[in-house]
This record gives structure tokens, C-alpha cells and sequence, in this order.
């Protein structure tokens, strides 16, 4: 099975994840670059070490991606593959 969605907004935690990758080999998000609703609901970031997102801790909910991001530039004619879930160096 593949997954592919586009313009994911954060909709589970870390756990969530972890099922997510267990029983899905191949699932992507594809984002583009000018595109909000990947950045909702927005991270909980780790004090002093912006934009490091929680991932769990004593709140009932830590928004997380669930899958490997695809990351497409403005004209839509490039894309790089992150390196993970929550890897602020693409779509952030």
C-alpha cells in the first residue's frame, strides 16, 4: 500500500506515528512551499531549542506529522525529500 496526501495539517502525536510507519511502507505528504495547512495546528516547540517540536510530555495532546514530507519549491519544478516527520529545515 502507498499513501500519498497533499497539504497535511498536523493529525496525530508521536504514537500516532509509530502505527503509521509500522503498517504503511511507503506514505509521503507532498507540500508546497506557500502552503499553511501543514503548519496546523502548529508544534509545541522545546524551550531553548526552536523549532525542535515535543513529542510528549504531561499535556493530553503534542501535535506531530505523521509522515515523510515531500517539499516542492514555488514554481512547482524542484522538491526535496526531508529528512523526517518534523524537519523544519523544508516546510517551515
Amino acid at each position: 500500500m502507498k499513501v500519498y496526501t497533499f497539504g497535511q495539517p498536523r493529525v496525530g502525536n508521536v504514537q500516532f506515528t509509530s502505527i503509521i510507519s509500522e503498517n504503511v511502507a511507503d506514505a509521503y505528504r507532498v507540500v508546497h512551499y506557500k502552503d499553511l495547512v501543514p503548519h496546523v495546528p502548529p508544534c509545541i516547540p522545546k524551550p531553548g531549542q526552536s523549532p525542535n517540536c515535543f513529542s510528549n510530555g504531561s499535556i493530553l495532546f503534542y501535535p506531530y506529522h505523521s509522515i515523510q514530507e515531500i517539499f516542492y519549491n514555488d514554481d512547482m519544478d524542484s522538491f526535496d525529500v526531508c529528512a523526517s516527520e518534523e524537519d523544519h529545515d523544508c516546510s517551515n
